[in-house]
């Protein structure tokens, strides 16, 4: 139990330092979001490729600034939402590789895969269970394998935030019936939880888990 509230714990951090600088973040990444195109077709031309791939420079360049102190966490939400909703079919399969990509750095991961938790879009979903359920290759007690939880705890939590909330319940139960992880189980089970006994979503839980242990 203590590593399942240290995860969600760190889970919390990771979120709440993206945010800290979301608001000179969001607002670059929307002046440059007109090289995004919405077009959500797999099959796109080269000059639609060539221009989502700033997608990659975009993150590295954004999460490196990462650790300034957000005044206004609410509106920088909705911006970072329509950011995600505008970023286009190939920009998202990039977060997917992004987010299970052990070469690129922990904040431009968790980025990622937080972008891809603020998206709507209905095959989302489906990367989303794709980086719950990657295995881990790390040893079990290593940092590495528990930033790697982390990682696939966010992805959880996109799942669960997702606006169809009947998809959001089918999902949880294919990753809850797959995963092999306890912690992570256990994870998925208090979110499917969420919609079927009316308990709190994870967030909340996260930061009640939190001023526990701050007490």
């Amino acid at each position: 139990m203590k590593k399942i509230i240290l995860f969600s714990l760190c889970s919390i951090i990771f979120v709440v330092a993206l945010k800290m600088d979301i608001a000179n973040k969001a607002d670059v990444l929307s002046e440059k979001n007109d090289v995004m195109t919405n077009d959500l077709s797999p099959t796109e031309s080269n000059s639609a490729i060539q221009k989502r791939s700033s997608i990659h420079l975009l993150l590295k360049t954004e999460s490196a600034k990462i650790g300034m102190v957000d005044e206004l966490p609410d509106q920088t939400e909705i911006r970072l939402k329509n950011l995600a909703m505008g970023l286009g079919y190939s920009d998202l399969i990039k977060l997917r590789e992004n987010s299970l990509d052990t070469s690129l750095s922990g904040e431009e991961r968790m980025l990622s895969v937080y972008l891809l938790g603020l998206s709507q879009h209905e095959y989302v979903a489906t990367f989303l269970e794709e980086i719950a359920l990657t295995p881990t290759n790390s040893n079990e007690n290593s940092y590495s394998n528990n930033f790697e939880a982390i990682i696939r705890l966010q992805a959880i939590e996109g799942i669960q935030n997702r606006s169809d909330k009947s998809q959001s319940v089918r999902s949880l139960y294919y990753v809850a019936s797959r995963i092999s992880d306890s912690q992570l189980l256990d994870r998925t089970q208090r979110a499917i939880s969420h919609y079927t006994k009316g308990s709190d979503n994870l967030e909340t839980q996260d930061l009640k888990a939190l001023k526990k242990l701050i007490r």
